[in-house]
């Protein structure tokens, strides 16, 4: 009998609701009576339950049926684990066979950008387009592999591969392997797909060095932790391309590969400050004139800090991120040294609003003496996860020429399951 009530007992606490919790302790006078409410209405529910238990054992026991078939014993029981409830199948798991391998997550994203222009050499947008729709498949293959394509379709043109390769994920000693088409990690923005991108359009030195897309290769990529005695993250990646960058390098042949290497290191300064460094190194194979070739050597570093309180984390935040690149390209007149640099920061005004700004100025990598300056304002609206609104205003100078203005509106929003890009 003594093991029946205890069995019973146990059951019922185990079985106690999740929202019968006492509030969390105040120092205030409110706080202390509401608590003193709630255990009092807690003690006398007790009571009239464990009263109810106990007369049905009563009435079970004077018509002398026997305890162990009694549905509210069994199901105590199997609250602490004695007797083994129902189980219900697990769930199938990617790449196993089960049909969620047969269901990547799908995403579209559409970018729609309005745009007014004021003496802007060379351009050739819209004022109003659909400036790209991305279609995102994502999917684990199985538990050694991860699949990730993006497929681009610019003004509802030309169906582009933004990026699509194959991550292998047990490698021995934690090496980290991709396989396809990659947006480079050279420097932070240069990875960034447009939706992740802080600005209406990249910085003018990314565009300088490797035109409006950006840096994009097919090749392999390996990627490692680097251990050390701070227990701090620092990353090592080796990236070996195929080098079809028209803008920077493209030496035409199959053997003109590209070669990048990027280095990344995080601070976790203080609970609310971080620190992201890293450093990138490249060189290819440039096309000079229609015949020849030459050499591009570029380097680079980028520092990018973020400041996120504790208390109001999802109403107030900054972020600065900052990179400088340079380096050497062979040209019909000899080698070119160009530089250039964008600085970027934005600060949290609410929980769904931000003010940033950035600054540029730029180098021409094939134009001796040409460069260009500009600064840009913005405002952010996030109005879900799944919309963005953000107007921008640009105005820039470039060397013999008159200063010229641009304004945006660009509206971003989601379709289906965005997985994360790379960190």
């Amino acid at each position: 009998m003594r093991r029946t009530w205890s069995v019973l007992l146990l059951g019922f606490l185990c079985s106690w609701p999740a929202g019968a919790q006492p509030p969390a302790s105040s120092e205030s006078q409110e706080d202390l009576a509401a608590l003193r409410e709630e255990l009092r209405r807690l003690r006398e529910e007790y009571e009239s339950r464990f009263a109810a238990i106990e007369e049905r054992i009563q009435a079970l026991e004077g018509h002398g049926e026997s305890l162990e078939e009694d549905p509210l014993l069994k199901e105590a029981e199997a609250a602490l684990g004695q007797t083994e409830p129902p189980q219900t199948p697990p769930a199938p798991v990617a790449g196993t066979g089960g049909l969620s391998s047969l269901n990547p997550q799908i995403s579209v994203i559409g970018d729609f950008l309005g745009a007014a222009n004021e003496k802007v050499p060379d351009f050739e947008g819209e004022s109003l387009d659909l400036r790209e729709v991305e279609i995102g498949f994502q999917a684990q293959l199985d538990p050694f592999a991860r699949a990730d394509f993006f497929v681009t379709i610019p003004s509802l043109e030309d169906v582009e591969m933004e990026e699509g390769y194959l991550t292998l994920l047990t490698l021995p000693s934690d090496f980290l392997v991709r396989l396809g088409k990659v947006r480079v990690p050279f420097g932070r923005a240069n990875v960034d797909h447009r939706p992740e991108s802080f600005t209406v359009e990249r910085p003018d030195v990314l565009v300088g060095y490797f035109g409006e897309e950006g840096l994009a290769e097919a090749g392999v990529t390996v990627s490692r932790l680097l251990p050390n005695p701070w227990d701090r993250f620092m990353e090592l990646e080796l990236d070996v391309l195929a080098g079809t960058n028209d803008v920077a390098f493209g030496g035409g042949s199959a053997s003109d590969l590209l070669y990048n290497i990027h280095y990344s290191s995080f601070f976790d300064l203080t609970p609310e400050h971080s620190l992201n460094v890293g450093a990138s190194y490249a060189n290819g194979v440039s096309p000079i004139g229609e015949d020849g070739e030459g050499r591009t050597q570029l380097g680079g570093v980028d520092l990018t800090y973020v400041w996120k309180p504790l208390a109001r984390g999802k109403y107030r935040s900054f972020l600065w991120q900052t990179e400088l690149m340079g380096g050497t390209r062979a040209v019909e007149a000899g080698a070119h040294d160009s530089f250039g640099l964008y600085s970027f920061a934005r600060y949290q005004l609410g929980r769904r609003w931000y003010v940033g700004g950035r600054f540029d100025y730029s180098q021409s990598p094939d134009v001796p003496g040409l460069s260009t300056r500009s600064g840009s304002a913005l405002v952010e609206l996030f109005a879900t996860e799944f919309q963005r609104f953000r107007l921008q205003y640009k105005v820039s100078d470039r060397t013999s020429q008159p200063l010229y203005h641009q304004f945006f509106f660009q509206w971003f929003y989601v379709i289906g399951s965005h997985g994360a890009h790379k960190f």
